[in-house]
């Protein structure tokens, strides 16, 4: 979603109607305001307090479903910057919403780009959390660059999982990283464009994961059995 920031707004019946078509793929919806990107680096980024204010001017379509929709408050909301000021922020605007009435799944993004490369959401995790009223927040790394190794990854979330707390890895990186490891992918880095931020890896099949993909394209689309979703009953909890 966007908030005016960079681009143009989504309005609540944009909102609404990606909503409807979650539900309709019975899927749950996972909705993030993007014009956090990079706050104190990349220009014109908003701050997690003006997100905060976006989702709350478009609550008629948040509201009534909170067993289908999360809520990302913002994607990476700090570069590199000013990172110390990402657990107050954090809790101000959960707090912002929890007032506001919206009752879904919060989804908080780590500073850093979302890697939390000095570990300030690692650390303050706990108190965030605990400064939720309804202990309801999800924490989302985003695990590309730094996070080359299978142990950089499992330390990582154990120190979540260790403090009872529940993180996600925002990105498709450890899927890549495993796919790589089978010699399914490979792999290489391009520089950003926007400074400061850290490169991204790029991947393309090799000729074994080309075949494999043409094979299992092959397979699903000459299959009689109905490809189907799953969603938690219910909706989220």
């Amino acid at each position: 979603m966007i908030s005016g920031g960079r681009w143009t707004t989504n309005s609540a019946s944009d909102v609404a109607n990606v909503i409807a078509t979650c539900k309709s793929n019975k899927l749950i919806c996972l909705l993030e305001n993007h014009d956090t990107t990079g706050y104190g680096e990349a220009s014109g980024a908003y701050s997690l307090s003006s997100a905060a204010d976006y989702w709350i001017s478009i609550k008629s379509a948040l509201q009534g479903q909170e067993r289908y929709v999360m809520v990302n408050i913002g994607n990476e909301p700090y570069g590199n910057s000013t990172i110390a000021n990402w657990t107050n922020d954090t809790k101000n605007a959960v707090t912002k919403l929890r007032n506001a009435g919206l009752d879904h799944v919060l989804v908080v993004d780590a500073p850093n780009w979302g890697q939390d490369n000095g570990g300030v959401m690692k650390n303050n995790a706990a108190s965030v959390q605990a400064a939720d009223p309804r202990h309801n927040l999800l924490f989302s790394v985003h695990m590309y660059s730094q996070y080359s190794s299978a142990s950089t990854i499992t330390s990582y979330i154990d120190t979540f999982k260790n403090n009872n707390l529940p993180p996600t890895a925002g990105t498709l990186y450890p899927i890549l990283m495993r796919l790589t490891d089978q010699r399914l992918l490979e792999t290489g880095w391009e520089p950003s464009d926007e400074p400061g931020r850290p490169p991204r890896h790029i991947y393309r099949l090799t000729t074994e994961g080309a075949t494999l993909a043409r094979q299992r394209l092959a397979a699903r689309t000459t299959s009689s059995a109905p490809i189907t979703q799953t969603r938690p009953a219910g909706g989220l909890a």
